[in-house]
């Protein structure tokens, strides 16, 4: 989050420490960064050094949404190459360049789902999600349920769009997350040592909306595409 490298500027290290959202940045990054490694190495496709290497500077691209490779993971195990396709998904910090879902809006679901298992349990417990000292108001979460469902269902039917192409329905997945995420290379024939040059126009076409659905956030480009936010000059 940019604010962070403000109150770093400002020397205000205290709420640095006190942000919840880049510790859980950080502990996902590592949790992925060790598992790839763990599966690099034990499936004997590289040794150690060259799996602690490669696993950290990919997580943390993918994580971060930069797109760089150090390795062609194309021909990495099936693991590790699902664990980098959750990364896509989850994107970086709120507040930042990074695309995804957000670290924020992905925590407070998980709070929110566990709230809720708890409620199932005891009806009558009180709960409150809480984003590290701070309470999430309960119309908060409600949008970002929405959101996240939104987020799914337009992720599922750009794939099942772009698969009309003949791409795989791995590679179409794959494919979509990136552009949603703004990663950039994905899996397959977009991976990392290749372009989206050899994609149909249809399929581009689809990757240009997926692209600028995740840039500009789904709910805004949606209200612009609505008729009534032209024709009502309120909305300007």
């Amino acid at each position: 989050n940019f604010s962070l490298y403000y109150k770093i500027w400002r020397g205000d290290w205290v709420s640095v420490r006190q942000d919840s959202e880049h510790r859980y940045y950080l502990l996902i990054l590592t949790t992925a960064a060790a598992l790839i490694c763990g599966n690099l190495y034990f499936s004997g496709y590289m040794d150690f050094n060259g799996a602690l290497r490669h696993s950290i500077f990919q997580a943390v691209s993918i994580g971060s949404t930069t797109g760089y490779a150090s390795d062609d993971y194309n021909n990495w195990p099936s693991f590790s190459r699902s664990v980098l396709l959750m990364l896509m998904f989850i994107g970086g910090c709120s507040g930042s360049t990074a695309g995804g879902i957000k670290i924020t809006r992905l925590v407070i679901l998980l709070k929110a789902g566990w709230a809720e298992l708890l409620r199932t349990l005891h009806p009558r417990i009180v709960y409150s999600i809480r984003m590290g000292e701070r309470e999430i108001n309960p119309i908060i979460v409600g949008n970002i349920t929405r959101f996240f469902f939104l987020y799914i269902l337009v992720f599922i039917v750009l794939t099942i769009l772009i698969s009309l192409s003949g791409i795989p329905i791995m590679e179409s997945m794959g494919l979509i997350a990136a552009c949603m995420s703004s990663v950039g290379p994905a899996f397959g024939i977009v991976g990392p040592t290749s372009t989206y040059n050899c994609l149909s126009d249809w399929a581009r076409f689809i990757s240009i909306w997926a692209m600028i659905l995740g840039r500009l956030e789904i709910f805004t480009l949606l209200v612009i595409m609505r008729p009534d936010f032209w024709r009502d000059k309120q909305n300007w």
